[in-house]
């Protein structure tokens, strides 16, 4: 029967013992990640919506160090101070397109991960009212309401912080590493080389770090 099915894979997942929730598997679960399209259909619209504020606000970050750079070289060490009437008004506006592109991704990510968020536990909540009265008898009270609270809580924090940090870092990284090109390329290569081994780094920590912080 298919509710007696959902039931025991439910139980096996849920009513595991203390060694069993010690050992939590890989950071990375492509089964777990394959269930997520389904949930972000729903919401591609906010998502987009989000992460063009995402692309905006990164894209403003990056002018406000160029404009400096352009008005300390081009003007104020020739003393060409006449110049810096648009360098100012530029500034001011990649500073209002900052606030403007974080505006609109804290408001559309958000409204994003609270819509998963809603979705999920709606759906964990009719799956568990549909099982038995026995099945509550033979699994733990305080392992039912982590996985619906705290478990599906995290993946609301990645959905919309974790997903703004990640876009935001990589952006400005990409931009960084343009700009230093233009400007130096021998000094920018030099400066990257530092990358590769961050990337190790956190590919060795990756290994250990669910297992070790959570």
């Amino acid at each position: 029967m298919p509710q007696s099915g959902s039931k025991r894979q439910l139980r096996s997942a849920i009513d595991a013992d203390t060694d069993e929730d010690v050992v939590l598997g890989k950071v990375y679960d492509s089964r777990v990640m394959g269930r997520l399209p389904k949930y972000l259909a729903s919401v591609k619209l906010w998502l987009a919506l989000g992460g063009s504020g995402t692309v905006i606000r990164a894209l403003a970050m990056l002018a406000g160090p160029y404009l400096v750079a352009i008005a300390t070289d081009r003007f104020i060490q020739t003393g060409q101070l006449g110049g810096l009437n648009i360098i100012v008004i530029l500034f001011i506006s990649a500073g209002l397109l900052v606030w403007a592109g974080g505006y609109m991704d804290i408001l559309f990510l958000s409204y994003a991960g609270q819509s998963i968020l809603f979705k999920m536990r709606t759906q964990m909540f009719d799956h568990l009212q549909r099982l038995s009265l026995s099945f509550f008898d033979h699994n733990k009270v305080g392992k039912l309401m982590s996985r619906v609270q705290n478990d599906v809580q995290h993946l609301q924090y990645v959905l919309t912080d974790g997903i703004l940090n990640i876009i935001t870092s990589v952006l400005t990284l990409v931009g960084i590493a343009t700009v230093m090109l233009i400007w130096n390329t021998r000094l920018a290569l030099l400066t990257l080389t530092v990358v590769p081994a961050l990337g190790i780094a956190m590919f060795i920590w990756q290994q250990y770090a669910r297992r070790v912080f959570i």
